[in-house]
């Protein structure tokens, strides 16, 4: 695993994993354009806001993100937090309650943050503002994170943990009444964490992926406290680019670790398995913000023996959401030839690919999409209800499963 000197020239090579304010613009060319997607691959939810509404995509759930990089659903409540990447100034944290209907309009890029994009005013009627945002002094690039529902550490339950990809920041978030406390739980450390990813485990576990030297730490506290200072524990290292951690809900205690490359590996109680679990790196484009994003195993998985990947194809960078099967007599090998495409959609650039896949606690499928990319959303496509980029999607899968 290649190790970078210095942060800066690690984000440079990478020209910005997920859209940070300096690399922000991504390529002036435009992707060659995808066929469209399969229709009768997934079904769209009859109480999806915008089902029936002219001039909106049907599977639309939320519009105006930039480019969402990690959502998860509380496992306590069902609520839905979103990591949302800023520009040039601002970084944001979006909520939305269990028991909503949908339909949240994020703000960009008439936004960034809570403030005007690019203006000294700007209509905010019908949008629902974040409630968290930190300046480019503190960071570049949110990641989403998840909140703390594990038994080993009770001072963090409830807490939702973040953190930033360039400085390496965890914060801690927490509902309080009408508002919202927070604080840092973790300074940058030295050296420096590049944060890809947090996920959980069975147990509800935290972990963080360190995209910066390919290791996956556990979340600990050094104290209790309101507002634990947290400290991290390496479980596994020598992945390749990891940006994605989640688990399978199948009472096997195993841990996924997508690497951007290509490959799903496995750390069972704290071995990697030497074989991928998945290995799709002939059929994607990588790296800087285009490889295979994320893996979600529906409900049931243990019996169903499918599960889902977004990545970004070759030759042309359409986003692909797939279901693959596991393998009938392997339960830690998946085939690569069982892949069924779900959705497709095409991307105009190569950065803003969004990348999350998560199941609801309604049993749907969650797609964030980034906008497009380009730098600034020159597109409209965040705002513009006719196409799914910038968008959290939402749609049935499981019900049209072969």
């Amino acid at each position: 695993m290649k190790r970078f000197p210095s942060l800066k020239i690690f984000v440079a090579a990478f020209t910005a994993l997920l859209g940070a304010a300096g690399c922000s613009g991504g390529s002036s060319t435009p992707s060659a354009p995808a066929p469209p997607s399969p229709s009768t691959a997934y079904t769209v939810p009859p109480d999806n806001p915008f089902l029936g509404v002219p001039g909106y995509r049907p599977e639309i759930w939320a519009l105006g993100v930039r480019n969402p990089w990690r959502f998860s659903f509380d496992q306590g409540t069902g609520d839905l937090y979103i990591g949302d990447v800023g520009q040039g100034a601002t970084e944001e944290i979006d909520y939305q309650p269990a028991g909503s209907r949908g339909g949240q309009n994020y703000g960009w890029n008439v936004m960034e943050g809570a403030n005007c994009y690019n203006s000294a005013t700007c209509n905010t009627v019908g949008l629902t503002l974040p409630v968290f945002t930190y300046a480019h002094s503190e960071g570049c690039s949110a990641t989403g994170g998840v909140v703390y529902r594990g038994a080993a550490h009770p001072e963090l339950q409830g807490i939702y943990l973040f953190g930033d990809f360039c400085s390496g920041r965890v914060w801690g978030l927490r509902k309080n009444g009408t508002g919202w406390d927070n604080a840092l739980l973790l300074p940058p450390q030295v050296p420096a964490l590049n944060i890809a990813s947090f996920g959980e485990d069975e147990a509800g576990n935290v972990y963080l992926a360190n995209y910066a030297n390919g290791d996956i730490l556990k979340v600990g506290t050094t104290a209790p406290g309101v507002w634990p200072q947290i400290s991290l524990t390496k479980v596994a290292g020598g992945f390749a680019r990891p940006v994605h951690v989640d688990h399978a809900g199948d009472g096997s205690g195993r841990i996924f670790v997508v690497e951007q490359t290509g490959r799903i590996r496995i750390l069972d109680n704290g071995v990697v398995l030497p074989t991928p679990f998945l290995d799709i790196a002939s059929r994607l484009v990588c790296c800087g913000e285009q490889g295979l994003l994320s893996v979600a195993f529906p409900p049931g998985y243990a019996a169903k023996g499918h599960f889902y990947v977004n990545y970004t194809r070759a030759p042309d960078g359409a986003t692909v959401v797939a279901r693959h099967h596991v393998s009938a007599s392997d339960a830690n090998a998946a085939d690569p030839a069982s892949e069924e495409v779900i959705l497709t959609v095409p991307q105009p650039f190569a950065n803003h690919n969004g990348g999350q896949l998560a199941f609801g606690p309604d049993g749907h499928l969650y797609i964030g999409t980034g906008d497009g990319g380009g730098g600034g959303d020159p597109q409209g496509n965040a705002q513009n209800p006719g196409t799914l980029l910038g968008k959290i999607l939402r749609i049935d899968v499981e019900s049209v499963t072969n």
